[in-house]
């Protein structure tokens, strides 16, 4: 709420109302416009007309992200025929309607809330004279305005001596696209939502544990459809399955008993924040869980140097296993002898060894 004080506090609102009370001129410079203060300024330059409206942002993806203006206001302020100019880095605040004028702390919504109620002072009431050394100082268009609102001939002359301190420059239709493309194919997050998590962050640490390629028993090993159907019934036939396990789902080279370690650690450690959010861990946690880390890699490590000793040595029981259960059952002179061949049909491949076995049982 605005009153009589030098520091009061600033809303939106409040810059709303004072743009609309206007009766002469109106000049606003900010980082950024939100839409309630734009929507004030296309009120007055329908009323004054467009040229006594000045408006100065500064026009850049990075000011919207941050939520200090929204680019539906430059939007509709383009579109009541006011002309913006940019200044780059722009980030100190004004606001002037005739010869009341405010400098303001504009606030980034993806920090912070915006200030609500005389307990957080954003701004400073301006003079006369600051006000008028202030519009002709920002740019060419708001010095007429401040020569238009002098009340002398000496005060005009004063004003018209002073420099123009700002550098600005209209917003070009190339910016324009560009940035409003930017946003749409990448929407700012929402601030209030932000604003929770950082909250949050000095206390939670967003962390992801998987394991992968360990899962060697999920590989499957797919069974010819001739040999299928050596000597099976029709029954048979529809329900055995066309892919066999090279790894059974309890031996020791099994992933399992460590897919549970890391699976205890994920649910004692890091509790899910959500579906499609992922997972946190206290940082007064963190390290009991890097230390449940280090000793689950250990276990890692012992599990690879098993497999690395017991895999050939599995996978040729498996082999000898297969081939005991079909080589009784192949039919003599069912199946032409360049279909029974190893290296084309050959499950594990064709090693001389495997080569003297199928042979001696064609």
């Amino acid at each position: 709420m605005v009153s009589d004080a030098l520091f009061c506090t600033l809303e939106n609102a409040d810059i709303a109302h004072l743009i609309r009370s206007a009766m002469r001129g109106v000049c606003y410079a900010a980082p950024g416009v939100q839409i309630n203060v734009a929507k004030a300024m296309a009120e007055v330059s329908a009323r004054l007309g467009p040229e006594m409206v000045t408006a100065c942002v500064d026009f850049d993806e990075r000011v919207f992200r941050m939520g200090y203006g929204d680019l539906d206001a430059v939007t509709l302020l383009c579109n009541a025929g006011i002309k913006i100019r940019t200044v780059n880095g722009l980030r100190t605040a004004l606001v002037i309607a005739d010869h009341s004028g405010f400098i303001f702390t504009p606030t980034a919504l993806y920090l912070e809330a915006a200030p609500i109620g005389d307990a957080a002072p954003n701004a400073i009431r301006m003079s006369h004279e600051q006000t008028a050394e202030a519009l002709a100082r920002l740019s060419p268009a708001a010095k007429v305005i401040a020569v238009a609102q002098a009340q002398s001939l000496e005060e005009k002359h004063r004003i018209n001596a002073l420099p123009v301190d700002v550098g600005s420059q209209p917003i070009d239709d190339e910016k324009l696209v560009r940035v409003t493309g930017n946003l749409k194919q990448a929407p700012p997050v929402r601030f209030d939502l932000a604003r929770q998590v950082r909250v949050f962050e000095p206390y939670l640490q967003y962390v992801e544990l998987s394991l992968t390629g360990a899962a060697i028993q999920r590989h499957r090993l797919a069974i010819p459809p001739n040999i299928q159907k050596l000597g099976a019934s029709q029954e048979l036939e529809r329900r055995l399955r066309t892919t066999f396990e090279l790894i059974e789902k309890d031996s020791k080279l099994s992933s399992k008993p460590m897919e549970d370690a890391l699976n205890e650690i994920r649910k004692n450690f890091t509790p899910s924040l959500g579906n499609g959010h992922g997972r946190a861990v206290l940082k007064a946690a963190k390290l009991h869980l890097v230390e449940r880390l280090k000793q689950f890699r250990l276990k890692l490590e012992d599990h690879q140097e098993t497999i690395a000793k017991e895999l050939q040595q599995h996978l040729d029981r498996s082999r000898k296993e297969v081939v005991d259960y079909y080589l009784p059952r192949e039919p003599s002179g069912t199946v032409p002898e360049e279909e029974r061949s190893p290296k084309r049909n050959g499950i594990f491949g064709d090693s001389p060894r495997r080569r003297k076995t199928c042979g001696s049982g064609a």
